[in-house]
């Protein structure tokens, strides 16, 4: 597959750069993939986008809320803009920092992409 060059605005990457740093003791690395419209805007900066989208394998998402689900919410906290829309659960993780909104979805990857 070729590499393509990732273009982001520095507002966002630095909102990446937090959240990587919060995620990495629960999320191995390397397991998050980004997608949705932030990828789309990356890749081809055809469109501006103000999220961040972060899928994760079912399996390794239900191990690590069912194990940290708590510490996860607690690390969250301490980088969210609005502790009230914080949250964990079986389905998502959600939470908004630096005005952006930042989502954790269990989901596998496209056939074809690793």
């Amino acid at each position: 597959m070729t590499e393509r060059t990732i273009r982001l605005p520095g507002a966002l990457q630095a909102v990446i750069r937090t959240v990587e740093q919060t995620l990495g003791g629960f999320f191995p690395n390397q397991t998050l993939r980004m997608g949705g419209g932030t990828v789309l805007q990356a890749r081809w900066q055809h469109r501006l986008s103000s999220d961040i989208d972060l899928f994760c394998a079912p399996l390794l998402y239900r191990e690590t809320v069912h194990a940290s689900g708590a510490s996860l919410e607690q690390a969250l906290l301490g980088i969210c803009d609005d502790p009230e829309s914080t949250f964990v659960d079986a389905v998502a993780t959600y939470t908004m920092v630096q005005g952006t909104e930042v989502t954790i979805l269990p989901t596998e990857p496209p056939l074809g992409i690793a």
